[in-house]
């Protein structure tokens, strides 16, 4: 009987960073942003989905450096700010008070990087692979230190200049760990079209949303949590 060479077997985890390690909640950089401009939090999320949303592709793959879109930011914000309020906010809304507004939307999951630790443990390797940008991702390192000293090394879109769920980024990944064969991969990521994109180049993978099912799906998968 030939045994299925996927089973039992993962040397590599690729996981994402926001919203699998790091939770991430936009409304705190709204409500941020609404203290110094007197714009409703919910009027900014909207400009938020409306204009802005279409530059992270730009800004994740750092084909729009920070600084542009913060600049762009504060313009559109200028425009819709009571007059009184314009002056304040025009030299108030600087680019290290969008960094520090940027950096309060991450918050730590710790139950989850335990399980990595727990997984590293196993002898896996925690390869970090995440849609960021320089601004997030120094906050990220800033802020939880932990997170990066257990893991293994980042594929990290700003840098390569790729982005999931593009083909090109999951090549440049499995480049990084090219001694592994694609089918003892597995990656951990919050949006299912990133998790399809990488089964097309053979390795597993499931959607986050909590540790219990993480474990769940590993089982499935005949994973051993013993050493």
């Amino acid at each position: 009987m030939v045994t299925d060479p996927r089973k039992g077997r993962i040397d590599v985890f690729f996981v994402d960073i926001c919203r699998v390690l790091i939770g991430f909640n936009n409304f705190n950089f709204y409500e941020k942003l609404a203290g110094i401009s007197g714009i409703p939090a919910k009027e900014i999320e909207t400009l938020d989905k409306e204009l802005f949303h279409q530059l992270w592709p730009r800004t994740d793959t750092s084909k729009m450096l920070p600084y542009g879109f913060y600049n762009q930011l504060k313009i559109e914000l200028a425009r819709i700010t009571l007059v009184n309020k314009r002056a304040h906010f025009l030299r108030d809304f600087t680019f290290s008070f969008f960094k520090e507004a940027s950096a309060s939307m991450l918050k730590l999951k710790p139950k989850v990087l335990d399980f990595v630790r727990c997984l590293r443990g196993l002898g896996c390797k925690i390869i970090l692979t995440s849609n960021t940008y320089a601004v997030l991702y120094d906050a990220q390192r800033s802020l939880f230190p932990q997170v990066f000293s257990n893991t293994d090394g980042c594929i990290l879109s700003h840098e390569i200049g790729y982005r999931k769920p593009d083909r090109a980024f999951w090549l440049i990944a499995l480049d990084e760990v090219r001694w592994v064969l694609p089918e003892r991969i597995f990656v951990v990521d919050d949006l299912k079209e990133n998790i399809d994109s990488a089964k097309l180049l053979g390795m597993n993978g499931a959607v986050f949303t909590n540790i219990e099912n993480l474990k769940k799906e590993l089982e499935k998968f005949d994973f051993s949590f013993k050493k």
